[in-house]
Formats: C-alpha cells, structure tokens, sequence
C-alpha cells in the first residue's frame, strides 16, 4: 500500500484510514469470513471513485483497466435500483432476461472481486437493505434467484459511495481548506465532523437510507470521510491531468505523426486551478478535469 500516496493525490486522511483497514485484512487480523465493508462519503468530486479504483488495484496488484475486464473489479450505479422490481436484479435478472444478476454475476466470476456500490442513497433503501445486510455479515452470501445457486460474498470487499454528510463537510469548507494537508485523525475540526456525521447517520430515517439502520451499520468496518480540495491540491491535480490526458495522449495514443512531446508553462497550472477549482467546493476538482479535457480538444483541433 505504500505506493497508494503516489497514484493518489490528496485525502490523505481517507488514504490513511482506509489503508489501515486493508493492511488489517492483508494481514490477518480481523474477521476473515466476513467481506469488508467501506464507505466512502462527503462531496462530489473529492476523489472517491478514484480511491476506490486504487484500492482495487491494490487488493489485486493489476491495473484497473486490467481488473475491470476480468470483473474483479465492478462499479454498480446504485441509482438504477429506484425500486422493488429493480433492486431485484440485484440478485437476479428481470422476467424473461436470460443471465444472473448484477450482484451475483459479478462475485459469480470473481469472488475476490471489489465491488463499488455508487451514488448509494439513490437506490430504493429497503429494497436493498436486506440484500446487503446478507451479503456484509460473517459467513455471508446470498441466492441468485435464477440460478438458484448460493454466492458468498466473505473474500470480497465492498465500497459503499456516498454523498451523505456532505452538507457537514461543505459547512467547514473554509476551515479544511486552510489546513487540509494537516489535517489528522485527532484534529478537533476532523472529531468535529466525525461525531456530526454519526449522529446525522443514526437520525436517518431507514425507510430513506439503509444507513439509518443500526444493524446496517454495524456491518461496515470503516467510514470514511473525504474532505474539499484545497487550491493548491487542485492544481496538483491539474498538473497530474495533464500528464495523464494530455503528455499521455501525445506519446503514446496520437497518430504517429501528430506524436511529440510537449511542456507547459507553470501559469497554466495556475489558470487551470483558478479558473476551474471551483467556488463552493460542491462540485471538487471535476470542474477543472472538464476543463483540461476542453483544452485538449482544442489542441487536438
């Protein structure tokens, strides 16, 4: 995992939480007939996709594209299950639909796989709730109902994302952006938000969100918050985008005779960052990826 600060940039608080956890499981500790069950939480752009997808790479040793072609990694658009008949297919496929479910399939192919439960508080919450309390428990697993098969789900991890809490985070913006590379685990603003965030969790309402669910809660091993970026972050975003999108592109994907290589004035980091860092730190460092991705295009034009 020491390599996971390099390919990730900031969050070093949910960097360092979360490989704590998965060095707990590497190594033994903790209970080993029992997935492990992550969430990832706070704002939207602040990385948690990306985190998940390191993770994965990780657990694995491959890369995501790799993993993601062989299934052992899934990414689940939790709004798909806004109901009862949807949640279904979960576990099965619709009437009349060949095949097994999302779920399923995926731990059917891969039973190690890393599964990401995304924009988790759109799905139909007690549609799902009963599925997955299933699935987190020690020894646990579930049927797929066309198959009639029984699917353990214990060597598998689970990411659970969501935006709840965001408005908690989004509250002290300011604060964590003045100090969000020191942030720690005992920092009085990081307890702060950590003890409102539990609280918001347990006066949810189960009927809106599993998570107001105490045995639902229980079944998750880690929470983890994830803060706004700072400016200054933003622009090692940028910087890194642009390697990736950008240098990338002009090396290895163009046409070989539009390949060269090309630099860029430190001034553009810095307009990148300004202009897209955004204002209210609601939308993170996407913005600014747009914008990279638009300054491409142009080039390649």
């Amino acid at each position: 995992l020491e390599g996971l600060r390099d390919s990730f940039l900031g969050q070093s608080l949910a960097v360092e939480r979360v490989s704590a956890r998965v060095k707990s499981r590497q190594g033994g500790w903790g209970e080993a007939t029992k997935p492990l069950v992550l969430v990832f939480a706070g704002p939207s752009g602040t990385g948690k996709t990306e985190l998940a997808k390191q993770i994965a790479s990780v657990i694995h040793g491959e890369s995501v594209e790799h993993l993601m072609a062989s299934k052992r990694f899934v990414s689940i658009p939790m709004g798909q299950y806004k109901d009862k008949r949807s949640a279904d297919t979960l576990v099965g496929p619709a009437v009349g639909i060949e095949g097994t479910g999302q779920l399923t399939g995926a731990l059917l192919a891969a039973p190690d796989a890393v599964v990401l439960l995304d924009e988790f508080e759109k799905a139909h919450p007690e549609a799902i709730s009963d599925v997955l309390l299933s699935a987190f428990e020690d020894n646990g697993g579930f049927k797929d109902t066309k198959l009639d098969k029984y699917v353990p789900t214990s060597r598998a991890t689970f990411i659970i994302n969501t935006n709840v809490g965001s408005d908690i985070v989004l509250q002290q913006r300011e604060r964590i952006q003045e100090r969000s590379d020191k942030l720690t685990a005992k920092d009085p603003l990081v307890v702060q938000i950590d003890q409102q965030f539990q609280q918001l969790l347990k006066d949810l309402p189960s009927s809106i969100n599993p998570f107001g669910r105490a045995e639902f809660r229980g079944r998750v091993d880690e929470w983890v918050m994830f803060y706004p970026y700072s400016q200054s972050q933003i622009g090692d975003v940028a910087r890194l985008a642009l390697q990736q999108r950008v240098l990338s592109y002009y090396l290895h994907s163009a046409p070989p005779s539009r390949r060269l290589a090309i630099g860029w004035d430190p001034r553009v980091i810095n307009l990148l960052a300004s202009k897209y860092g955004g204002t209210d730190g609601s939308e993170g460092f996407r913005p600014m990826l747009k914008g990279v991705d638009s300054m491409h295009d142009r080039l390649r034009e």
